[in-house]
């Protein structure tokens, strides 16, 4: 699923995940925190940790869009965007895609909504734009949401 990076980062900054002062754990098991992260490179590790949480946000979503685009031939890909334009479209092609029925992912994508699409607009402060954009702004641009 590919959704546009300033759109995650308003996710990831609500979930809290990256920033201090919360305990807890995040999905993958890992404390939360502005420690660097299996997937932060590793020259690039203490600049992570000094990083603000909106720019350490687009580095988490830099890094997973381009490890699952690294296998093209092994994912399908799907934005949310679309998914929200054109439900039934979507998951047309999906099911032709893995080979399945599209009935069960059409009722699925039905209750998809688009609320948080563009969020990032209202959500972001022109600084953390500018954050976000600085570390993942290549990226963005070559999916189209620049």
């Amino acid at each position: 699923m590919l959704r546009d990076g300033r759109d995650v980062v308003c996710s990831l900054l609500g979930r809290g995940w990256l920033g201090d002062g919360r305990t807890g754990r995040d999905d993958a098991r890992q404390p939360y925190g502005s420690h660097a992260r299996f997937w932060v490179e590793p020259e690039r590790r203490e600049e992570f940790e000094r990083a603000g949480e909106a720019r350490r946000a687009a580095w988490a979503w830099r890094r997973y869009v381009t490890a699952a685009r690294a296998l093209p031939d092994r994912t399908i890909e799907l934005r949310y965007e679309a998914l929200v334009e054109s439900p039934h479209a979507e998951a047309n092609r999906l099911a032709e895609a893995l080979g399945s029925e599209p009935e069960p992912l059409k009722h699925a994508f039905a209750k998809v909504h688009g609320s948080s699409v563009g969020r990032w607009r209202r959500d972001l402060t022109s600084e953390q734009v500018a954050e976000v954009e600085s570390e993942a702004g290549k990226l963005l641009a070559e999916l189209g949401y620049l």
